[in-house]
């Protein structure tokens, strides 16, 4: 490296060395560097959007104070800026509150369409409402109006899931109970319900319920044979065991 390449890195080092500043851009994470500086420029864009809107909010104030003039004017920008104000608060609320949610929704979404689908989303519409969709490999969203009845019926039961393990992070465990919840699925379909519940078995107990006798056999498979199973007989006849 040159004197004017020694110089500049001195000078822009915050007044540490040279030899400082090698160690510890070797003891640096290269790949944790590339996803800081991701998520630095995410929160950046966030910032200039947020700042594009606030100037022209204040267009708009501008213009209507030049309509308008006077203490009427000075309303309504009261109102407006309380406005602007409320709805950033219940936008980052909404995004604190329900990124973790959507996120655990997603996760089991994706294995309950074997990948179909990789993630959940918030779409947003020519009006600026949010709208949930599924977001597949290639970037491509698919609203909920858009799903097969199976993805919809698998994406109520990704969220279903989702919130009684969100509940369970702060309340006592209560049984999970799915009354014959994989009537409409085929076997490799079940067998992916069945690993995801697999998953709430561990935060909680699950009873399943169903007519099917063939999805006894699914269960034993998907949960490794670590599971219980009882035949529940006609009122009047004792419940028999089979495993």
């Amino acid at each position: 490296m040159n004197g004017r390449g020694c110089a500049t890195l001195e000078a822009d080092g915050d007044g540490l060395g040279l030899v400082v500043l090698a160690e510890e851009c070797h003891s640096n994470d290269p790949d944790q560097a590339a996803a800081r500086e991701q998520t630095l420029k995410k929160s950046l864009e966030e910032v200039r959007e947020r700042q594009l809107t606030n100037i022209q909010h204040s267009k708009d104030t501008e213009r209507v104070f030049e309509a308008v003039g006077g203490d009427a004017a000075a309303q309504y920008a009261r109102v407006r800026s309380a406005s602007v104000i409320l709805r950033w608060a219940i936008e980052r609320f909404r995004r604190e509150k329900q990124a973790p949610l959507l996120k655990r929704a997603g996760e089991l979404f994706s294995i309950l369409t074997a990948g179909s689908f990789e993630r959940l989303t918030l779409a947003y519409d020519e009006k600026d409402v949010p709208h949930l969709a599924g977001l597949r490999g290639d970037g491509g969203a698919v609203p909920v109006s858009g799903l097969s009845e199976g993805a919809a019926d698998q994406l109520l039961m990704a969220l279903r899931i989702a919130a009684v393990e969100e509940y369970l992070t702060h309340s006592a465990p209560a049984p999970f109970i799915a009354d014959d919840l994989f009537i409409n699925y085929d076997d490799a379909r079940a067998a992916a319900g069945f690993k995801v519940l697999q998953q709430l078995a561990e935060k909680t107990q699950v009873l399943f319920f169903t007519h099917h006798q063939h999805l006894v056999g699914v269960a034993r498979t998907a949960f490794d044979g670590h599971v219980a199973t009882a035949v529940l007989e006609p009122r009047g006849v004792p419940i028999k065991n089979v495993a």
